[in-house]
Protein backbone atom coordinates (compact mmCIF):
# COMPACT_ATOMS: atom_id res chain seq x y z
CA UNK A 1 0.00 0.00 0.00
CA UNK A 2 1.59 3.06 -0.65
CA UNK A 3 1.70 6.24 1.36
CA UNK A 4 0.17 9.53 -0.65
CA UNK A 5 1.15 11.48 2.24
CA UNK A 6 4.90 10.70 2.32
CA UNK A 7 6.09 13.56 -0.53
CA UNK A 8 9.53 13.66 0.67
CA UNK A 9 10.01 9.88 0.12
CA UNK A 10 10.86 9.54 3.98
CA UNK A 11 9.27 6.09 4.53
CA UNK A 12 10.39 4.05 1.36
CA UNK A 13 12.64 1.25 2.13
CA UNK A 14 15.51 2.64 0.43
CA UNK A 15 15.74 5.30 2.63
CA UNK A 16 14.88 3.03 6.06
CA UNK A 17 18.56 2.61 7.11
CA UNK A 18 19.15 6.52 7.12
CA UNK A 19 16.16 7.30 9.06
CA UNK A 20 17.41 4.40 11.33
CA UNK A 21 20.57 5.76 12.25
CA UNK A 22 19.15 9.46 12.60
CA UNK A 23 16.39 7.99 15.06
CA UNK A 24 19.44 6.13 16.63
CA UNK A 25 21.40 9.35 17.17
CA UNK A 26 18.08 11.21 18.57
CA UNK A 27 17.97 8.41 20.89
CA UNK A 28 21.33 9.38 22.15
CA UNK A 29 21.07 12.67 22.26
CA UNK A 30 17.72 11.93 24.60
CA UNK A 31 20.01 9.77 26.97
CA UNK A 32 22.91 12.68 27.04
CA UNK A 33 22.32 12.76 30.74
CA UNK A 34 22.63 9.35 31.42
CA UNK A 35 24.76 8.16 28.85
CA UNK A 36 27.76 10.27 27.14
CA UNK A 37 26.63 11.67 24.33
CA UNK A 38 29.88 11.83 22.41
CA UNK A 39 30.35 7.99 23.25
CA UNK A 40 27.10 7.05 21.96
CA UNK A 41 26.91 9.30 18.58
CA UNK A 42 30.28 7.77 17.98
CA UNK A 43 29.17 4.52 18.51
CA UNK A 44 25.91 5.26 16.26
CA UNK A 45 28.23 6.42 13.39
CA UNK A 46 31.08 3.97 13.95
CA UNK A 47 29.10 0.72 13.70
CA UNK A 48 25.68 1.24 12.59
CA UNK A 49 25.89 0.58 8.84
CA UNK A 50 27.87 -2.76 9.36
CA UNK A 51 25.56 -3.86 12.10
CA UNK A 52 21.96 -3.40 9.98
CA UNK A 53 24.15 -4.06 6.83
CA UNK A 54 24.57 -7.68 8.50
CA UNK A 55 21.61 -8.16 10.14
CA UNK A 56 19.29 -7.36 7.29
CA UNK A 57 21.31 -9.43 4.82
CA UNK A 58 21.21 -12.48 7.04
CA UNK A 59 17.33 -11.97 7.57
CA UNK A 60 16.95 -11.58 3.50
CA UNK A 61 19.31 -14.91 3.33
CA UNK A 62 17.08 -16.65 5.63
CA UNK A 63 14.01 -15.49 3.61
CA UNK A 64 15.24 -16.25 1.00
CA UNK A 65 15.74 -19.71 2.14
CA UNK A 66 19.64 -19.75 1.92
CA UNK A 67 21.48 -22.20 4.70
CA UNK A 68 24.55 -19.79 4.73
CA UNK A 69 23.24 -16.48 5.47
CA UNK A 70 25.84 -14.02 3.98
CA UNK A 71 29.28 -14.14 2.40
CA UNK A 72 31.81 -15.90 2.85
CA UNK A 73 34.04 -12.36 2.60
CA UNK A 74 32.67 -8.61 2.34
CA UNK A 75 34.38 -8.38 -0.57
CA UNK A 76 32.04 -11.04 -1.98
CA UNK A 77 29.88 -9.57 -4.30
CA UNK A 78 30.04 -11.60 -7.10
CA UNK A 79 28.63 -14.40 -5.35
CA UNK A 80 24.98 -16.23 -6.01
CA UNK A 81 24.11 -14.99 -2.53
CA UNK A 82 24.50 -10.88 -3.50
CA UNK A 83 23.71 -11.49 -6.76
CA UNK A 84 19.87 -12.23 -5.81
CA UNK A 85 20.21 -9.54 -2.75
CA UNK A 86 21.12 -7.53 -5.25
CA UNK A 87 18.05 -8.43 -7.46
CA UNK A 88 15.70 -8.32 -4.80
CA UNK A 89 16.60 -4.63 -4.73
CA UNK A 90 16.27 -4.27 -7.87
CA UNK A 91 12.47 -5.57 -7.61
CA UNK A 92 11.30 -3.63 -4.65
CA UNK A 93 12.59 -0.42 -6.91
CA UNK A 94 10.95 -1.56 -9.86
CA UNK A 95 7.81 -2.21 -7.61
CA UNK A 96 7.37 1.10 -6.16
Amino acid sequence: ICNHSDREGRYRHRAQPGICKWNLTTLAEALDPIVDIEFSTNYVSQHFDDLYWDARNTKMGQKLGFLLTKPHTDADTHSPYAKTLAAQEDFRELST
